[in-house]
């Protein structure tokens, strides 16, 4: 068996506890080993959804997503869920980041206020399209979101990470290990949202008063010199592009800006090249 840290050689993986110099072992992660998932421990629900509805779901379907495994999912999901409702996703949040980032922990309790929200609303489902892509990488994925932040932050011990909307959110853990538990703040950015002036363009968790609060992020929030902006994939370098263009509107500095999965084509020379 492998120990704290070690990555074992078969189909498993941990997301393991690390002790961070600054704040101790505050930063809880998702550490049990876990076989890689398969889609086919999904629920049956969330499969029959997947293949015959075009991967829209229900609240009650990501109700069903209560493995250890599946949580990050349901997490994931239910963000996407309370689209359009800010509190409902800040209240999210910081009960992620009252539990320490521990996915275990999340209940269904916690999730309801976001799944009732989409039920509310003209649109009733949530697209779950990025859920075989979870369920085929598996610990694959997880893994990839770390090595490339370690590098990524490797020269820039006191840099602001920030993430892009949605699909991080299943690796909020791996974030924040690689922000909050480092004493720095830990920014989310939803490049849907850059346009529509009445609502907050994202979330920052931030340490306070011996806690972590997440606040809204204006559309004109400071942007801090020396950050660093992380997204799941760099496909077209559309989103890369305008979330760069955003990040202009209100600073000359030109953030680092990578992803675990790059296409080198999708890489201009400039962030306003159109691509």
């Amino acid at each position: 068996m492998a120990g704290a840290g070690e990555t074992s050689q078969s189909n498993q993986y941990t997301r393991y506890p690390r002790e961070s110099k600054r704040h101790g072992k505050w930063i809880s992660k998702f550490i049990e080993k876990t076989s890689v998932p398969r889609a086919e421990s999904l629920p049956f629900d969330v499969r029959y959804a997947l293949q015959y509805r075009g991967s829209k779901l229900t609240g009650a379907e990501i109700a069903q997503l209560r493995e250890d495994w599946q949580k990050p999912l349901a997490f994931y999901l239910a963000m996407k869920a309370a689209a359009g409702n800010t509190d409902i996703q800040a209240q999210l949040l910081k009960r992620l980041a009252d539990i320490k980032f521990d996915y275990r922990e999340v209940d269904i309790k916690d999730l309801k206020p976001a799944l009732d929200f989409r039920a509310s609303q003209p649109e009733t489902t949530v697209n779950g399209n990025k859920i075989p892509q979870y369920s085929r990488q598996g610990s694959l994925g997880i893994r990839r979101f770390d090595t490339t932040l370690t590098g990524a932050l490797e020269d820039k011990p006191d840099a602001t990470l920030f993430m892009v909307a949605d699909y991080p959110y299943v690796a909020l853990d791996v974030l924040a290990s690689h922000s909050l538990a480092k004493g720095n703040p830990l920014g989310i950015l939803n490049p849907d949202l850059f346009g529509q002036t009445q609502q907050p363009v994202g979330f920052i968790f931030e340490h306070e008063g011996g806690g972590i609060t997440v606040k809204g992020l204006n559309h004109d929030f400071e942007r801090p010199e020396g950050a660093v902006i992380f997204d799941d994939a760099i496909l077209h370098g559309n989103a890369r592009n305008n979330v760069l263009s955003f990040w202009a509107l209100e600073s000359d500095s030109v953030p680092d800006f990578v992803a675990a999965v790059t296409n080198p084509e999708a890489l201009p020379s400039s962030p306003n090249s159109g691509i």
